[in-house]
């Protein structure tokens, strides 16, 4: 049995969070990728549960280049690898790093009943 493919990437924003998170969703959802889930960690830094079909690999990695994500080297070589592969769709983070997170940013999660 093949062993399953888990993404795990990492990349750079250095403008703007919103603008770098809203980038890497629509790079994501352009490319025919899903974002299942954001956990923000204040404002310097993002980890995204996403899952990418293997036909669109290159593609994300240049949309993501293009929205201003700088993936790191091992992460372009990861999606290259993925490309590869047959028809399938890949789970995997995309852990975002914001340059200009000051670490003051406090967030808030709500209390869940019960």
């Amino acid at each position: 049995m093949a062993t399953p493919i888990r993404l795990a990437l990492s990349a750079i924003v250095r403008g703007e969070r919103h603008a770098g998170l809203s980038a890497a969703r629509d790079a994501i959802g352009a490319t025919g990728g899903w974002v299942l889930d954001v956990e923000l960690f204040g404002d310097m830094a993002a980890c995204l549960r996403l899952e990418v079909p293997s036909g669109s690999a290159v593609a994300l990695a240049e949309a993501l280049a293009a929205g201003g994500v700088d993936l790191d080297a091992p992460s372009r070589a990861v999606l290259a690898d993925l490309a590869s592969h047959a028809d399938i769709d890949a789970p995997g983070t995309l852990s975002l790093t914001f340059a200009q997170g000051r670490g003051d940013l406090r967030l808030t999660k709500p209390a869940v009943p019960g």
